[in-house]
């Protein structure tokens, strides 16, 4: 599996780590075990950040034997995400295997452009 994370001990569930960075200091990151989820929430983080935020998705593995305590092991970004600097529109691009796209529960498809017209707070230009 190119850029995936292979389990360590079986039966560890796949997981989507997502990050985003306003460039000024401040971030949102989180985890879930969903790309819908964790794309839905890349997607409000960079609209509430300023022009020219961005983000990712990462294939993650919750290490529970780690030592000397549980971590995660993670694989390449299967999304990628920036606000446009001039627009403010968000615009994402990613590659996920087959299995991801059957396990996708945001009803669109991962693999397509997002360009989402997310106009900045007052203030956040």
């Amino acid at each position: 599996m190119s850029g995936g994370v292979h389990p360590a001990h079986p039966g560890e569930p796949l997981l989507y780590v997502y990050q985003a960075d306003s460039g000024q200091g401040y971030g949102v990151y989180g985890v879930t075990d969903v790309f819908g989820v964790a794309k839905r929430r890349l997607v409000e983080a960079l609209t509430a950040m300023p022009y020219g935020a961005r983000g990712s998705i990462r294939r993650a593995r919750l290490d529970i034997l780690a030592v000397p305590y549980p971590s995660y092991r993670y694989g390449s970004a299967v999304a990628c995400a920036w606000r446009d600097t001039r627009s403010g529109v968000i615009v994402a691009v990613g590659t996920l295997l087959e299995s991801e796209l059957a396990a996708d529960d945001s009803g669109e498809s991962p693999l397509s452009l997002w360009i989402l017209d997310a106009a900045p707070p007052e203030g956040r230009r």
